[in-house]
């Protein structure tokens, strides 16, 4: 018994140096390639570039992910023609996380803060997954700020059951939560990330080079994956309390789904997006899944923002401040 009890807590500490040390090999392999800015006491990574305008496209990316997964998808490509922001969400990439923010009302008041600070006034909203809800959160916080809406791949409604893995609801439990991901989520995350990717891109190919190039590892590090659990338990009943108040939101929202997502039922949020919001139009992707914006249909998704961000953000064009601190691109 006892030298069972020896080599368990030697594996245990194996596996915690393990966690350790990858963590911090991981920052050094995936760096900021953005800048930084303070908002509400918490310093957010901020990729900010094109012209420079108080109007932009805002990317909100979904959850295990990071502004690098929207950004090269559809930031990149419009860059040239709009003024784009991505932001790393609170505790994701390389956005501090605070307490009390895994609601999209808490992310949303923080994005608000930090788009006020680098000079957005007006702003098209682009949310995918997850994000949606943020960004739904964000129009019905800061109304202001929401010129239009584009949300793919919604998860912005209740859904019978609740289900979320068991991992995320245990990562999400206090101080078990931590503990477990301390010793496991990156040495056996390692072995189940390419297949949650691939499952994630079903039933398109995910793209080669997708993994590296958007910086998925970080989620591996144990505080991104607390806060990424944290995130997805709390969404249930915060889109509960938003739904009532979807007929707030900018009137004409695009929600762009594919017909074979296999990760948010279309059935019920992008249906429930049409009959909640004032007059939502969708765009079916026949035969994609749940990511439309690196799909083989890419070029039309691009286009259609392009297409939403001449129409909600025209005559916005004059430049925005630049705050100290903040290089200007």
């Amino acid at each position: 018994m006892a030298i069972s009890g020896l080599l368990v807590l030697g594996l245990l500490f194996i596996l915690a140096v393990a966690t350790r040390l990858g963590s911090v090999l991981l920052d050094r392999h995936y760096p900021p390639t953005g800048a930084f800015v303070h908002a509400q006491g918490l310093r957010l990574h901020v990729i900010d570039h094109g012209p420079r305008s108080s109007a932009a496209i805002v990317l909100i990316h979904g959850a295990s992910s990071n502004a690098l997964d929207v950004d090269r998808a559809i930031g990149r490509p419009l860059a040239q023609r709009f003024r784009i922001v991505a932001i790393d969400r609170p505790g994701h990439g390389h956005s501090e996380r605070g307490f009390d923010m895994e609601t999209p009302a808490a992310q949303a008041r923080l994005l608000s803060a930090a788009l006020r600070h680098i000079g957005v006034e007006r702003a098209l909203l682009v949310g995918h997954s997850y994000g949606t809800a943020v960004a739904a959160a964000l129009a019905l916080e800061d109304p202001a700020l929401a010129a239009g809406m584009v949300l793919i791949a919604p998860a912005t409604h209740p859904w019978p059951g609740g289900g979320i893995s068991w991992h995320n609801r245990l990562a999400a439990v206090p101080f078990a939560g931590p503990a477990f991901t301390a010793f496991f989520t990156l040495p056996l995350g390692w072995l189940v990330m390419e297949n949650a990717v691939t499952g994630s891109f079903r039933p398109d190919p995910a793209p080669e080079g997708y993994t590296k190039a958007s910086a998925i590892p970080l989620i591996l590090r144990p505080a991104t994956f607390v806060a990424n659990a944290q995130d997805l338990v709390a969404l249930l009943p915060a889109v509960k309390e938003m739904q009532p108040n979807y007929g707030r939101l900018p009137r004409g929202m695009l929600v762009i789904s594919g017909t074979m997502d296999p990760v948010v039922a279309p059935s019920i949020h992008t249906e429930g997006m049409l009959r909640d919001a004032p007059d939502a139009r969708v765009m079916w992707l026949e035969g994609v899944g749940h990511m439309p914006h690196w799909s083989h249909l890419s070029g039309r998704v691009i286009e259609a923002i392009a297409q939403e961000a001449g129409t909600h953000l025209s005559g916005m064009a004059q430049p925005a401040p630049v705050p100290s601190g903040l290089p200007s691109r």
